[in-house]
């Protein structure tokens, strides 16, 4: 049970800290008609800073800044969106304690609610899914692995 515990916050822990995180190449659409974006964010890393891949009315590579809990902060070449984002729901999350794997999945929402330089007056809100998965058995010691996955989509303003 301890170890499953320990696991589970493991698990958890490595979601927590990964958020959602930018240095890109970005082109922009300009225009004041809303269109979908789609962000895919890779991360290796249990501290959450991963890679932003946008499609959509911004094109282009961002990195991906924790700065708090619930906001992000994804840097382009040609400016900075600036996102805030919270869970809807009840996250799953499932640890085997044999091979020493877990793995976490949440849901919920975000608000594009700020844009510096060539995005500057950027708006926007959408869904995205975490998807998490963790090799690791001790307490004291970080993952040995840690893989992020979030997919998120949702109208765009510029």
């Amino acid at each position: 049970m301890r170890k499953s515990l320990l696991a589970a916050s493991l698990v958890t822990a490595a979601i927590a800290a990964a958020g959602v995180g930018g240095i890109a190449f970005a082109t922009a659409s300009s225009g004041a008609t809303a269109t979908t974006e789609h962000f895919t964010i890779l991360s290796t890393k249990p501290s959450g800073n991963g890679w932003v891949a946008s499609r959509g009315p911004i094109n282009g590579v961002a990195r991906d800044t924790v700065l708090s809990q619930h906001t992000d902060r994804f840097t382009y070449a040609a400016g900075n969106l600036i996102v805030r984002h919270r869970r809807v729901g009840k996250p799953t999350q499932h640890f085997n304690k044999r091979s020493c794997l877990g793995t976490y999945h949440e849901a919920g929402v975000y608000t594009i609610v700020r844009g510096t330089g060539a995005y500057k007056g950027a708006t926007g809100s959408g869904h995205y899914e975490v998807d998490a998965k963790v090799i690791g058995c001790s307490a004291s010691k970080p993952p040995l692995v840690t893989e992020q996955d979030i997919e998120a989509s949702g109208p765009l303003t510029r």
